[in-house]
């Protein structure tokens, strides 16, 4: 018989522009070594899968949702992939600004990935754009203040945004775009602009960036100073920038340009790791596909504030089908109840330390801050008691 409540092992990821204080200080943790740990992943996606604590020792957390009792503990996880999970839950911590980048939707994944497949490119070579055949919209709540890019602006701020930097060398492009409202014209000439121009209009814009007191050129000189020689410096002349208080969400559909610049977070999003970089990073930039992908429409932030459904718990709700994320605050000893659940959930504690207990099945588990559970789909509604925050992320009843 299947239980109900299970304790995740969970691998970190090491890139640099990770911290190497916030996690392992959330978890508790040694890092001697202050290498970079910037995310801890769960779920079972193959680039970096969990596994399960049982009394027989860990196991691939695929392997049990492809079990026996996979129905009992997966639910409509297992209706939708099988043995994987539509969603993967992340705690992230960045110290660096990340890559501008973008996600592609379903049809550009699917399309892009038997492309890759075709050519004969190895799913792990830096060069890959499409590592799977599935879209990546993603929802990201601040456990710390956080700063991010997001979404294009319109065209006027845009082009008041590079009139105030001053930058001659890229007139021809910024009256165009002043002309046309064509972003997407103006993003593909940015993309395509050669080595001799580029140093010149980095060099402008720092000059620019230190005359000015607006809040872009305060971001473009932080940039700068990692990037000297990367035009990605300029995304927040073009992007929205946002600011997270903890417990705000933002989240970002397939084919919007992004950066996660600094903070602590949890983070879900549909079970891929596809990712189409544009700048601000060593790794291969993908130029022509990211011009294909990228949705050039201006757009706003698209701030998310959990909904409260209960005593202690809130939902934040976003349009994405493969996932739905829960915050439960127990505090003062309250009894927090997620009912609801029709899928295998996945619980992270994000602070302080608490016991989730499934009064049908009898179990209980205490988890304390960056530690992780699988709720089987055996047990719709837990109890979540002590004294910290949780954060679970399960399929949505009405996918």
């Amino acid at each position: 018989m299947a239980g109900s409540l299970y304790r995740l092992e969970a691998p970190i990821r090491r890139y640099d522009w990770g911290s190497p204080t916030a996690l392992p200080a959330l978890l508790g943790a040694d890092n001697p070594n202050r290498e970079p740990w910037a995310e801890m992943w769960l779920g079972t996606h193959p680039a970096a899968p969990s596994r399960v604590y049982t009394p027989a020792g860990t196991v691939p957390l695929a392997e049990l949702l492809a079990g026996a009792d996979a129905d009992q503990v997966g639910g409509r996880a297992n209706a939708r992939l099988g043995h994987e999970l539509p969603f993967l839950l992340k705690l992230i911590a960045a110290e660096k600004p990340l890559s501008i980048q973008c996600h592609p939707d379903r049809d550009q994944a699917r399309a892009g990935f038997r492309r890759e497949e075709a050519a004969g490119v190895p799913r792990d070579a830096p060069e890959r754009c499409y590592r799977d055949a599935r879209h990546k919209p993603e929802l990201v709540v601040a456990l710390s203040p956080f700063a991010a890019l997001a979404g294009f602006r319109t065209p006027p701020d845009i082009v008041a945004a590079f009139e105030d930097m001053n930058v001659d060398e890229l007139q021809p492009e910024v009256s165009a775009l002043a002309k046309t409202g064509e972003v997407s014209a103006f993003f593909s000439a940015l993309l395509r602009i050669e080595e001799r121009r580029s140093r010149a209009i980095l060099d402008q814009v720092a000059r620019g960036a230190a005359r000015s007191a607006s809040q872009e050129a305060s971001v473009v000189a932080e940039l700068l100073a990692r990037h000297p020689r990367d035009l990605g410096a300029l995304a927040p002349l073009y992007l929205n920038f946002v600011e997270l208080s903890p417990g705000d969400g933002l989240f970002l559909p397939p084919r919007q340009l992004h950066s996660y610049l600094r903070g602590t977070a949890v983070e879900v999003m549909a079970s891929s790791d596809n990712v189409l970089r544009g700048g601000l990073t060593t790794k291969p930039v993908a130029t022509a596909e990211l011009d294909a992908v990228v949705d050039p429409a201006p757009a706003p932030p698209r701030i998310v504030r959990a909904q409260p459904t209960g005593p202690g718990v809130s939902v934040y709700q976003t349009p994405a089908e493969e996932f739905e994320l829960a915050r439960v605050s127990a505090r003062g000893g309250r009894d927090c109840v997620l009912s609801g659940l029709s899928s295998a959930s996945l619980a992270i504690c994000a602070e302080g330390q608490v016991t989730i207990r499934d009064p049908d099945g009898g179990e209980s588990l205490s988890l304390s801050g960056g530690r992780a559970a699988l709720i089987a789909a055996s047990a719709p509604r837990v109890h979540i008691e002590g004294s910290g925050v949780v954060y679970a992320a399960y399929v949505p009843k009405d996918a």
